[in-house]
């Protein structure tokens, strides 16, 4: 697929998705294989299945990049009996100390990272509407108490 082209990073998801769907412990995600089992002998069988996919279908894997047999940490997830159940603690705990967002750059990365953790967050999208304010067009940036006490209460549930 051609470089630039919008929908490149959907198609290769898709692919790489149904290139594994039918192997049980396997989750993909984009360009991520995640292999799992109960115990080492099932992971092993399913990873040595996953091998043989990447060399029937020509999927190169970069060594470098490759994981084995790792029990935490994917994603910046930890894994906890049973399943992934919470991020790691250092990631919510840096973005507790951010200083007040004075640029619409600092909300978005803002607003990214707490999207990322919402599925933790119930009523995120109404905490956060006073921030989410801030980036629309027709408004003028100005942080005031409103998005200070939603800002706050973020850095509370995080």
């Amino acid at each position: 697929m051609p470089f630039g082209i919008t929908s490149a990073q959907k198609v290769l998801h898709k692919r790489i998705h149904e290139a594994f769907e039918d192997i049980e412990g396997v989750e993909t995600d984009i360009d991520d294989i995640l292999v799992w089992g109960k115990n080492t002998k099932e992971h092993d069988e399913r990873l040595r299945k996953v091998l043989n996919r990447c060399r029937k279908i020509n999927v190169t894997l970069n060594e470098k990049k490759l994981s084995f047999q790792q029990r935490e940490n994917y994603l910046s997830w930890t894994q906890a009996n049973p399943g992934w159940s919470s991020t790691r603690q250092r990631k919510s705990k840096s973005h507790q100390g951010n200083a007040t967002r004075e640029d619409k750059m600092g909300v978005e990365r803002l607003l990214g990272t707490v999207n990322y953790m919402a599925i933790f967050i119930p009523n995120l999208s109404t905490i956060s509407e006073p921030i989410r304010k801030l980036l629309k067009k027709d408004n003028q940036f100005v942080w005031e108490h409103e998005q200070a006490k939603s800002f706050e209460e973020i850095k509370k549930l995080l």
